[in-house]
């Protein structure tokens, strides 16, 4: 009995590492199975269109019912369209001001100073400062991390 379940356990914990495995292969970050740059990237009728056949395929809706479904999911999808450009549009702004306000940190810098600061950060090609894990390690204290651009405050 003993060896039964062990087995069973053994051969439910590997099928669910295979599970998990396949569904990050595949890239699906939400819950409807779709890859989110996919979703960018289909228009708004085509969004409306893909909710509203998954809808029926689940519920079977009438073709009235159909029609005010789409007609929903269409408006939603528009929304969801100009939500997602203005925060692409915000993100593009903010990485630009970043990127000037490291090129003016580095006019400003003599370049020994430049190559420990890209030392320290590992820029990389997008200019994008990145924390090597040591130095990380280095300024933690009893496992918390410490921002270093605020005395005193710590993350959990």
């Amino acid at each position: 009995m003993k060896k039964i379940l062990s087995l069973a356990l053994l051969l439910s914990s590997m099928s669910f590492v295979i599970m998990a495995q396949d569904v990050s292969e595949k890239g699906h970050d939400d819950h409807t199975g779709h890859d989110k740059k996919e979703m960018m990237q289909k228009s708004a009728e085509e969004i409306a269109q893909m909710r509203t056949d998954r809808l029926d395929k689940e519920v079977k809706l009438t073709a009235s019912q159909r029609k005010q479904v789409y007609a929903l999911n269409l408006k939603d999808a528009k929304a969801l369209k100009i939500e997602m450009e203005a925060r692409q549009k915000e993100s593009d702004a903010n990485r630009l001001a970043k990127k000037e306000s490291k090129d003016q940190l580095f006019k400003i810098l003599t370049p020994e100073q430049q190559k420990i600061i890209a030392e320290k950060f590992d820029l990389h090609n997008d200019g994008k400062p990145y924390f090597k894990r040591e130095e990380m390690k280095k300024k933690s204290k009893d496992g918390k991390r410490t921002l270093s651009n605020k005395v005193g405050s710590t993350v959990n």
